[in-house]
């Protein structure tokens, strides 16, 4: 179990740190477009500008598949509920109960896991 846990945190690990790095080439991307601005001519300036959009979507367009599967460690056996601490304009009114599918419902306000 441990061998298998310390994989799962290994692969979230690796993933966070591509998307930091990704997140780091977008800054860089973005500062080096606004420093050609002033330092070459406007056609110049509008490859570059094309060139920045297409590798930026390029950037945006990986996907953590890897992350997906990964299974879950836990289940819910039995219910858990949610309840807000202090009402507010986006907080529930009432408390959000999860239930595994199997179960019966004990009141009306329940969400199947």
């Amino acid at each position: 179990m441990k061998v298998e846990t310390q994989k799962k945190i290994d692969l979230v690990m690796s993933e966070k740190v591509e998307i930091k790095r990704r997140h780091d080439e977008i800054q860089w991307l973005q500062s080096f477009l606004k420093y050609q601005e002033n330092l070459v001519t406007p056609p110049d300036y509008l490859c570059s500008w094309a060139r920045h959009l297409a590798r930026r979507d390029e950037i945006l367009s990986y996907k953590e598949y890897c992350l997906l599967d990964i299974p879950a460690d836990l289940k819910v056996e039995g219910y858990v509920t949610v309840t807000p601490a202090a009402a507010g304009p986006f907080n529930m009114r009432s408390p959000l109960t999860f239930r595994n599918k199997d179960e019966q419902p004990e009141s009306s306000h329940h969400t199947e896991m």
